[in-house]
């Protein structure tokens, strides 16, 4: 793992860059969550379609209204997931 983001508010600056990445407005970036572990944060509206989530690993996460490329990322028993939508054939 390259990176971990166990804080909510770190995660949540990175997501606000990559919504106004795919807005195309400025200051945006696109997040690049390729091998990064998760532990005890919550994704909520978040699109991650278009972010590399290859060899992201999640613990204890909770989701709400998120569509993710489902194939790309390892799950574990205490992950807690609502309201998620399968994102089938997406490719990084």
């Amino acid at each position: 793992m390259t990176k971990a983001y166990e804080n909510q508010r770190e995660l949540d600056k990175v997501l606000r860059s990559h919504r106004r990445w795919c807005a195309g407005r400025y200051g945006g970036k696109r997040a690049n969550f390729k091998n990064c572990y998760f532990e005890g944060v919550t994704l909520h509206n978040v699109d991650l379609r278009k972010v590399d989530t290859s060899g992201m690993a999640l613990f204890n996460v909770t989701f709400y209204r998120v569509n993710f490329p489902v194939q790309h990322i390892s799950f574990n028993p205490d992950l807690r997931v609502n309201n998620c939508m399968y994102v089938p054939g997406w490719d990084v």
